[in-house]
């Protein structure tokens, strides 16, 4: 399956990739600054991810 994405879709797999990576490195921050990761993963993961993945799915609109 995993396969299939990165040679029918490389551009979305390398984005969910991305993600993934992004959110593991934010967990770990929020573990170890002990902050509340409620607060931690809206404003520094949700909305940021939201806005970019919009350009990202706009950008592939056009080319596609």
């Amino acid at each position: 399956m995993l396969d299939k994405l990165f040679t029918q879709h490389p551009y979305v797999a390398a984005w969910g990739t991305l993600e993934l990576v992004y959110l593991v490195s934010l967990v770990v921050w929020a573990v170890l600054g002990s902050g509340r990761f409620g607060d931690v993963f809206v404003a520094g993961f949700l909305i940021p991810s939201i806005i970019c993945s919009a350009i990202f799915w706009i950008g592939w609109k056009r080319k596609h």
